[in-house]
């Protein structure tokens, strides 16, 4: 019991410290759930957000529809669910040409797409994007099911906090949630409750609310050789708020599954530093001022404030329609006129807007998601189009590598994991034993980042084409076959695509004997036909002497 109340009291512990983390990026994204996305994020345990608070500050829906073209074009562009995203290989080029390894590294990636589209993990996807462009941040959990494998955990702002090593990796991942006492029960067992929970359980309690706390771990002090869940690499830990001397349950995992994916990060700083809805943050507000002000020009101009004579019976009212009562000589008995003129220039004011939308639009990458679908298709040509997106992958190019490095590549690792545990992965061949497996990303955007490094090659080609009109010699400068597998690499057609090197020598070795044979062939055929007319020369000669002719 002792050690159980330690534990619990480390754990609030460290749950203080990351909770002073966190406190100071939540001003910000409180203000930006209001002025952007209202249904977003919940910064209370048990917090419920009424329809009525909907909406209360947005007038312009600018930032909302941006934010959800950057969400939609990071699904199709990095994890679309109908196309393929990743591939597996290893980094041995002989071994990846290997046809057991091929079939076997084929076999494993198809089961790895059932295994995800059967579950909820692109449903995280979507979520995780549309926190990363709201908050610059997303926290969530992988673990194993029983029906799917795997199961995906996306929890929402506010309510986890998060921790990393000394090399800016996730390893601590704090949740809390309210479940009620008929799910406490259900889930960990009515010996494992406390005591609070456990009478109104009997009382029949049921839908009582209650607070809980789960922390994930990385576990310093553990027998590697064990195999006994509190002794895994990653601690798992349940407990009911205000608990001090029960654990609801403990346990571990078997691999870090913390999903906690970053916009941008800096050393030693768990919280973004920078993302899309910050950068976004001070033009929404500004959008909505503009739209209030040019409604009220705009009504200034048809439903002024009147000032009337003192005989009328209003009180003053300095709004559109308003009526000012005053005392004058220059206002017959009862008389009305605008007690200002105002005629607004609408035409500047929607330009002031529209420029304010495009900043948003930018912020969000909007312009780059639908770039193809914007353009005039009789004016933009395709290499002005390729162009264009070699500029903004540029730009959007540190982000795919976050996603890469603290998403896409723990989903993946956590699913081989979790298929491992459930013996749905085939036996390895012999060549791959002790062998790392890779992993190369193939979406749309990963492989249009690779075609900014593909333009390269293609000047360089059309270069030294150019120059060879002028010195032919140049083109012995270009290694053809490295040039073409390099450009194959960048594009990431299938690995079959290629021949193998050792098969290109033999092909190459067998047309050079052909070659030399038909070269052979073409240079004896003078001599033979020499030889058949020196044959038939003697033939007739001795023809003739038998005949007793002259020669």
């Amino acid at each position: 019991m002792d050690g159980v109340k330690e534990k619990l009291k480390a754990l609030e512990a460290r749950r203080s410290g990351m909770d002073s983390d966190f406190n100071y990026v939540r001003p910000i994204y409180e203000e930006i759930r209001d002025i952007m996305q209202p249904t977003r994020g919940r910064f209370e345990v048990g917090e419920r957000r009424r329809s009525a608070s909907y909406n209360k500050r947005i007038i312009d829906s600018a930032a909302q529809k941006a934010h959800r073209t950057l969400v939609s074009g990071l699904m199709a562009g990095v994890t679309s669910p109908s196309r393929p995203w990743f591939k597996l290989g290893v980094y041995d080029r002989g071994a990846q040409e290997d046809f057991e390894v091929k079939q076997w590294l084929h076999v494993v990636q198809m089961r790895m797409y059932d295994v995800i589209r059967a579950s909820n993990t692109y449903r995280m996807f979507s979520q995780c994007y549309s926190d990363l462009g709201l908050f610059g941040v997303f926290g969530g959990l992988m673990v194993g099911d029983f029906e799917n494998v795997i199961h995906t955990h996306a929890f929402p702002v506010g309510l986890y906090r998060l921790g990393e090593d000394g090399k800016s990796r996730m390893n601590q991942l704090h949740y809390s949630c309210q479940k009620t006492v008929g799910q406490l029960v259900q889930e960990f067992g009515v010996e494992n409750v406390s005591n609070g929970t456990y009478r109104a359980y009997k009382s029949n309690n049921l839908h009582q609310p209650v607070t809980i706390n789960h922390a994930i771990e990385q576990r310093l002090e553990r027998d590697p050789m064990s195999s006994m869940a509190k002794d895994m690499p990653m601690a798992s830990f349940y407990w009911e708020a205000g608990e001090t001397g029960k654990f609801l349950a403990e346990g571990g995992y078997g691999i870090n599954n913390i999903l906690g994916p970053r916009w941008d990060q800096v050393d030693n700083e768990v919280w973004p530093t920078q993302w899309p809805a910050l950068l976004a943050l001070g033009d929404s507000v500004q959008l909505q001022v503009q739209h209030r002000d040019k409604a009220q020009a705009i009504q200034y101009s048809y439903k002024p404030p009147m000032i009337a004579g003192a005989g009328f019976k209003k009180r003053y009212r300095n709004i559109p329609g308003g009526v000012t009562t005053m005392d004058t000589t220059n206002l017959q008995q009862g008389g009305l006129r605008p007690a200002v003129e105002v005629r607004p220039d609408v035409g500047a004011l929607m330009a002031d807007i529209n420029e304010t939308r495009n900043r948003i639009s930018s912020a969000f990458f909007e312009d780059l998601f639908l770039m193809t679908s914007m353009s005039d298709r009789r004016q933009v040509t395709a290499t002005e189009i390729a162009e264009r997106h070699e500029e903004k992958l540029i730009v959007l190019g540190p982000v795919l590598e976050s996603l890469d490095y603290e998403l896409l590549s723990k989903v993946i690792e956590a699913t081989f994991h979790y298929m491992v545990e459930a013996d749905i992965v085939p036996d390895a061949p012999e060549a791959l034993v002790g062998m790392p497996i890779k992993v190369e990303y193939v979406s749309l955007l990963a492989q249009a980042q690779k075609a900014v490094g593909v333009a390269a090659i293609e000047r360089t080609l059309g270069f030294a084409g150019s120059l060879a009109q002028l010195k032919p010699d140049v083109i012995d400068n270009l290694d053809g076959d490295a040039m073409l597998r390099e450009f194959v690499d960048q594009v990431g057609p299938p690995p079959n695509t290629l021949t193998a090197p050792d098969e290109v020598a033999q092909i190459r070795q067998g047309r050079a004997q052909q070659a030399q044979q038909e070269q052979m062939v073409e240079s004896a055929e003078p001599i033979a036909n020499a030889a058949k007319l020196i044959s038939e020369a003697n033939a007739r000669g001795a023809e003739a002497l038998q005949r007793g002719a002259p020669l």
